[in-house]
């Protein structure tokens, strides 16, 4: 495990503390709640996301937005047929209105 005093051999050591940080920072100094911090996380994913579909596209050329258009469909098409996922009622409650 690199320590602060390796971090010159793992450049990626310092933006993962600071990234990870920002949140506990952000509650104990600037008195965020958790919609502030749930927002920050989906804002990461979204850039996270975007950057390795850069990647994936500069690897597997546009042919692979192609697929990923067939796969995204797919997915679309199975869960119109499946329906929404939806977790079981905890026992003894009251069940919901159209369902069995």
């Amino acid at each position: 495990m690199a320590t602060l005093g390796q971090a010159h051999r793992f450049p990626t050591v310092i933006p993962l503390i600071a990234a990870n940080a920002a949140p506990i920072v952000g509650v104990f100094f600037f008195g965020w709640d958790l919609l502030s911090i749930m927002f920050l996380y989906w804002m990461e994913t979204a850039v996270v996301t975007f950057y390795s579909l850069l990647k994936v596209v500069k690897v597997g050329g546009l042919v692979v937005l192609g697929l990923l258009k067939i796969v995204a469909d797919l997915h679309g098409h199975l869960r119109q047929r499946r329906g929404p996922a939806t977790a079981p009622a905890p026992a003894g409650a009251p069940a919901r209105a159209g369902t069995p």
